[in-house]
């Protein structure tokens, strides 16, 4: 009996031995641990320095990322020995980096609208002028034209009734010749100076004086969009009257810092052009390890974490942001009035044209 006993344990452990086996060849991830180097636009440094995103990048997908930031427009080009991904904020950047590289594989991660932020006393003379209005507590500027017009006409901010701001009234970017948003800023820009058209190669001729004495009356532009923001909030409304930015920027610092919450909903508005334009992130592969990035991204819980915690919308086809879970009553759920890009070719003679003028 005790043999028997005896064959019956050998059996049984030889047995488990086998079964943990199989199970842990089934569970084993297929990826081996790597460590990813890119550039990225500035906006995106807190979504990948998120605590959740690198523990879902490296438990699950087995991945570190190693970036530094750039301006969109100056990463792709610049130098990219050595790196592995680029991480723009607009399809023209995607589409001048394209120029140079033909094969490129890339996707597009997330979304976000241009917006623009300014403070209650200038949004209130707006609203007086009839550019800004309040619907269901969002702002939108519904004058797009008009504000243009004023722009161009460097009208003074004393004659919108606020003496206490300096100089000429202004829509303050980051640099056009290097960074996105200012890029975006620039196209939305340069269609209001085209009657609300779209420009191309033929109209952009005339538009192109009209934004470069704008663009040099400004003086020097920050390269970044984070550090524009971060300036606008901590310089006050006499620095930085009124910016452009994305829209993920005021929700992401309010989710990081929610006892500002209350101070921010009382001086600072975000207000929605009408038209506005999207800025998309489309990662840009430079081999297979970022392949691998491209695909834990579009993971569902990390595009919700860049939404319930950094106010990026999400770059999945038909997956809609809900604003009722970030607790926020200024962000409308869609984004209806926009305007398309000008064509990659455009943009860059825009940007040529400025860098040399």
């Amino acid at each position: 009996m005790k043999k028997w006993f005896g064959i019956f344990i050998f059996v049984f452990l030889i047995g488990g031995v086998f079964v943990y086996q199989m199970v842990t060849e089934k569970t084993k991830s297929p990826y081996a641990d790597i460590t990813i180097k890119g550039i990225i636009g500035s906006e995106k440094s807190n979504f990948l320095n998120n605590p959740e995103v690198k523990k879902i990048l490296l438990e699950k997908y087995h991945l570190t990322v190693d970036f530094k930031t750039s301006g969109s427009i100056e990463m792709v080009q610049g130098d990219t020995k050595d790196q592995d991904f680029l991480w723009p904020s607009n399809s023209i950047a995607l589409e001048l980096y394209k120029t140079i590289n033909s094969k490129v594989k890339s996707e597009t991660i997330f979304n976000s609208p241009i917006v623009f932020y300014s403070w209650t006393p200038v949004v209130e003379s707006l609203v007086k002028l009839g550019i800004v209005q309040k619907r269901n507590q969002i702002y939108y500027v519904v004058d797009m034209l008009k504000l243009a017009q004023m722009l161009e006409k460097e009208t003074k901010w004393s004659e919108i009734g606020l003496p206490q701001i300096y100089g000429n009234l202004a829509i303050i970017s980051t640099d056009p010749v290097k960074s996105n948003s200012g890029n975006m800023f620039y196209a939305l820009l340069s269609a209001m100076f085209n009657d609300g058209k779209v420009i191309d190669m033929y109209s952009v001729e005339k538009v192109l004086p009209k934004l470069c004495t704008y663009y040099q009356s400004l003086g020097y532009l920050e390269d970044g969009s984070a550090k524009l923001f971060k300036q606008f909030i901590s310089a006050g409304m006499g620095d930085k009257p009124l910016i452009a930015g994305y829209e993920s920027q005021i929700i992401e610092f309010i989710l990081e810092n929610p006892s500002y919450k209350e101070l921010i909903s009382k001086q600072i508005v975000m207000m929605y052009p009408e038209p506005t334009v999207w800025s998309s992130h489309p990662i840009i592969s430079l081999n297979q390890n970022s392949d691998r990035l491209i695909l834990s991204l579009q993971d569902p819980l990390i595009q919700s974490i860049a939404w319930k915690k950094h106010g990026f919308r999400t770059g999945l086809a038909g997956v809609q942001s809900n604003p009722e879970e970030l607790g926020l009553t200024q962000i409308p759920g869609t984004i209806d009035s926009t305007i398309p890009l000008p064509r990659p070719e455009v943009m860059s003679r825009i940007i040529e044209y400025l860098k040399h003028n």
